[in-house]
This record gives C-alpha cells, structure tokens and sequence, in this order.
C-alpha cells in the first residue's frame, strides 16, 4: 500500500435518479461489492454511498479489508441525474482533512483491467494534477476514471459539478472536456489503453474485453501522444 494515495469508488446501491439502466438492488450491491473486493489489492478505497440503502449495517461490506465505507447523504438533485450526485459526493469527500494527496477516482461498478498500470501512472503524474482522457471527435471526457492531486481539486474543482444538468442535456463529461481545453497545462492523457468491464449505468450496455492487439496498438499510441504534450485522444 501507498499511504499517499488512495482509490475512491462511488456508489448509488438503492437508484436515487431518472437516468439509470441497472434500476435492481441486490444486482447493484452485488456488483459494488465485486468491484470493491478488486480494486482493495492495490491501495486503500474509499466507497461513497449516497442512497437510502442501510450500507454501514450490511456486513459483507464491513467485513473487507481496506475499505472506508463513506455515507453520504441521499441527493436532493433526483432530476440532474447520476454525473451531478457522483461530483456532488466527490466534493464533500475532497472537503475532508484526513486522506491521501493523490486520488484515483473510478465510477462504483466498472473494473478496469490491469489497474496496476493505472495505479502505476498516477504516481508519475509528474508536473500534471490530473490524469484524465479528453476526445477530441466528441468533445467530451471519460469521467468514470480520473485521477486527482488533492490540492488542485480543492482549489480548482470544488463546485464545478452544479452545472451539470442530465434533464436538459448538460453531462458532466461535457463540463470537465470543456474546463481541461481551457486548462491543458493541468492535465495529461493516461498513457495505458485498458479494458473497462460492467455494464454501463446509463445504456445498460455491457462492456467487455476487446482484442488484444487493438489495445496495445492504442496504448503505443497514447504514450507518443503523452511524449508530444499532446492533451486529447484522435478517437
């Protein structure tokens, strides 16, 4: 373990939105659990939770070793959708004294294979404070992964979520491709191309393992990007 940095997972185990494909309880929590298991072999999680699911008396979540269970309050903000709860949790969290100065943040549900590499990348952020994928073709970021310097969160990031709006077409992942254009001198693309396996809490679409090759090909590809400066991904 690597007491300066930690891994983050959020979590709705009981939907509390208009926007989500996988709507079952017990399937949710059994995938929160899966994911939590996976990812507390590399460094400390913290889990926040922010539904009205009684997470701190189920005991299959307590029993796990490395795991900070966080309970977070249920979101007034029903109607926003999941990317406005997720930030708004994430907020409160990096509001905290007590953790790490490095944060890899990874949407509750997803297992990224050989998180090693991730894990790896993000303690050679170098003069980078965040470690996020931006598109150029779609104008748009991956927020299900990112890594955070704690400091630059807490003085850059705090609030930034409220703009966020689902009902009326405004994601999350629109706001932070917008925010990290405009401040390209803050961030870096990851330098590993990995497989992201769940199914989607938006689509409902599973995401499964793709062709070897096809993987390493795009992660040459990232890592000349990243030795260029350059800040966005062809695809």
């Amino acid at each position: 373990m690597n007491v300066d940095m930690g891994i983050v997972l959020t979590g709705t185990i009981k939907p509390n939105s208009n926007f989500v494909a996988v709507k079952s309880v017990s399937e949710r929590r059994k995938q929160y659990l899966e994911a939590i298991k996976y990812y507390c072999k590399f460094c400390p999680v913290w889990f926040l939770e922010n539904s009205e699911y009684d997470i701190e008396s189920d005991n299959d979540f307590k029993k796990i070793d490395g795991l900070i269970i966080v309970k977070c309050p249920v979101s007034k903000a029903y109607d926003k959708g999941k990317g406005y709860q997720e930030f708004e949790m994430l907020d409160k969290f990096f509001s905290r004294t007590d953790i790490p100065e490095i944060i890899i943040k990874v949407t509750g549900r997803y297992i990224i294979d050989d998180f090693s590499r991730i894990v790896r990348d993000s303690l050679e952020m170098d003069e980078a404070s965040v470690l996020i994928d931006l598109h150029k073709k779609y104008n748009y970021a991956d927020t299900y992964l990112l890594t955070f310097k704690t400091s630059y969160y807490r003085k850059n990031l705090m609030g930034l979520f409220k703009r966020v709006n689902d009902s009326i077409g405004i994601y999350v992942e629109h706001i932070y491709y917008e925010y990290f254009i405009k401040h390209k001198e803050d961030c870096r693309l990851y330098k590993n191309e990995c497989d992201v396996c769940g199914v989607s809490g938006s689509s409902g679409e599973i995401y499964e393992h793709r062709v070897w090759w096809k993987k390493i090909l795009k992660s040459c590809i990232r890592i000349c990007l990243v030795i260029k400066g350059t800040k966005t991904l062809p695809w």
